[in-house]
C-alpha cells in the first residue's frame, strides 16, 4: 500500500503542473475558471491520498514506540499516586492524569 500511496503522490504532484488551462476561458457551473476548478479538484484529491497515507500507510512501529515511551514516562513519574482502575485515572496531591493523558492541576478549574 505504501508504493500504491507514492505513486498517487507522484501523479499529484505531475498533475498539479498545469499548463493546458492557462489561456482557457471557459467557466465551469457558468460562473468558476476552468484552471479554478481543476486546482479544486486536485487539493480535493491531495486530502484524499493524504488520508490514505495517514491510515494505510503511516509506520505503526512509530505510534507503538511513542506511546511505550510515553506510558513508562508516566509510571515512573507518577509511580507514589494511586490509579483507579474504574476510570483510569491517576491522583496525586497536586497533579491529575486522566485515562485520556491530559493533566491538571488541582490549582486549575475542571
Amino acid at each position: 500500500m505504501k508504493h500504491f500511496v507514492w505513486i498517487l503522490v507522484a501523479v499529484l504532484l505531475l498533475a498539479h503542473h498545469d499548463f493546458w488551462f492557462w489561456n482557457d476561458d471557459r467557466l465551469v457551473f457558468g460562473f468558476l475558471p476552468i484552471g479554478l476548478f481543476y486546482h479544486v479538484f486536485i487539493s480535493i484529491a491531495a486530502a484524499c491520498v493524504w488520508f490514505l497515507a495517514v491510515t494505510m500507510a503511516w509506520p505503526r512501529e512509530l505510534d507503538e514506540e511513542a506511546t511505550q515511551r510515553f506510558s513508562s514516562q508516566l509510571t515512573t513519574r507518577h509511580s507514589t499516586g494511586t490509579l483507579r482502575s474504574d476510570d483510569q485515572t491517576l491522583v496525586e496531591e497536586d497533579l491529575t492524569v486522566r485515562g485520556d493523558n491530559t493533566v491538571r492541576t488541582d490549582e486549575e478549574p475542571s
